[in-house]
């Protein structure tokens, strides 16, 4: 929700933090919308990322992460098991 007397510019992204084949963690960036919040007003959004094999891109099995950004700032952090 926006606090506040004027409207807010919003630029949110999502950060998949990959299991790299060593054991530590690749951030990739994704953009997911940029939007214009007026006060009061509230936004619901929503994203699905496939994991699937891909030439540019290994997935390993183990914990990864996933974490909300806003206008720069990260929020929100959770973790999860990929299972291959």
């Amino acid at each position: 929700m926006v606090l506040g007397p004027t409207p807010v510019a919003l630029t949110v992204d999502y950060v998949i933090s990959y299991l790299k084949k060593n054991g530590q963690h690749a951030d990739k960036v994704f953009k997911l919308t940029t939007k214009s919040l007026a006060p009061g007003e509230t936004a619901e959004l929503a994203k699905s990322q496939a994991f699937r094999l891909m030439t540019t891109r290994v997935h390993y099995p183990g914990q990864h992460r996933v974490a909300v950004q806003v206008n720069g700032q990260r929020h929100t952090s959770i973790s999860f098991d990929l299972k291959l």
